[in-house]
């Protein structure tokens, strides 16, 4: 068992910041367009995990889906501002923003395990309580 606690490499963190460049390039495009955004977020999310799955990532993956689409839906009944691209949801979030908001947080998981920003004393787990908690408290305030 490996002991050591997981530390993203730079080639991981940039790929992740890549991934999210080229969402939100598409989202400058596409993004009107609910339909083809959401098929191109949901490749290039595809894709991603193909090439830059960790163990752990579809736990944080789920959570910027789940913390991320209820700070938006949130947001939006309490009038804060509204999305002007259609919806196939019941709440009026397109798709594709979901999507882009777990990526949003796997890119964040990959920032704070770089190994610059990684205490040597950390012990290894498979993510981290106090990087959950911090990103649910981010995205609620």
């Amino acid at each position: 068992m490996n002991h050591e606690p997981y530390q993203s490499s730079l080639f991981e963190l940039t790929a992740e910041a890549v991934v999210l460049i080229a969402a939100a390039g598409a989202v400058f495009f596409f993004g009107q367009n609910t339909p083809l955004m959401s098929l191109i977020i949901a490749l290039l999310i595809a894709a991603r995990f193909i090439a830059l799955h960790r163990r752990g990532d579809l736990v944080f993956f789920l959570l910027g889906v789940v913390l991320g689409g209820g700070n938006d839906a949130l947001s939006m009944w309490r009038g804060v501002y509204y999305y002007t691209p259609s919806t196939i949801l019941p709440v009026p979030i397109p798709v594709w923003m979901l999507f882009f908001w777990g990526q949003g947080f796997l890119l964040l998981r990959r920032l704070v395990r770089f190994g610059p920003f990684l205490s040597p004393s950390l012990p290894a787990r498979l993510f981290d309580r106090a990087l959950v908690m911090d990103a649910a408290v981010a995205v609620v305030y």
